[in-house]
């Protein structure tokens, strides 16, 4: 499947505009992008407030949820974000509330949105789901490798 496969198609249409070359990620993760690492142990409020405001986004350590219970997640989502649009629009209509969203406007650190070129430049690429813990059980268990996914997250509810 190709990543396109995994937008929506309005945006599969804006993005390749014709042409049906594959897009490609824009960055190497582990060469471009620098996380904060925020330590729960030790944490200071304000290199957290700094890292709210500046970037948004951080890396926990020292939280307490098991390596072996992360890894589980980390593997599930990155099957689940793999599915095609559709794959994923079957799989959580057993759940009536909006559960992903796409396609948010790029914002500024003033929060303005950019303004630059087509209407897919002006759109950050990013899908997300919410799916409250209540409403995981009403999610198809083929959702899970093993069937026992839902039950991981119990201990964290």
């Amino acid at each position: 499947m190709s990543i396109s496969a995994s937008y929506p198609p309005a945006f599969r249409r804006a993005i390749n505009n014709g042409d049906q070359t594959e897009i490609e990620p824009a960055l190497d993760q582990d060469k471009d992008i620098h996380i904060l690492v925020l330590d729960l142990e030790r944490l200071d409020k304000q290199i957290l407030t700094e890292a709210c405001k500046e970037s948004g986004i951080f890396r926990l350590e020292n939280h307490g949820v098991p390596l072996e219970l992360t890894s589980q997640l980390q593997e599930l989502s990155e099957s689940l974000l793999s599915l095609s649009f559709e794959e994923k629009q079957e799989l959580f209509a057993a759940v009536n509330s909006p559960l992903s969203y796409w396609g948010t406007p790029a914002l500024n650190r003033s929060g303005d949105a950019f303004k630059r070129g087509t209407q897919a430049s002006n759109v950050n690429m990013v899908e997300g789901f919410n799916v409250p813990l209540s409403s995981l059980s009403k999610l198809p268990v083929s959702t899970c490798d093993d069937g026992a996914q839902h039950s991981k997250l119990e201990p964290f509810r």
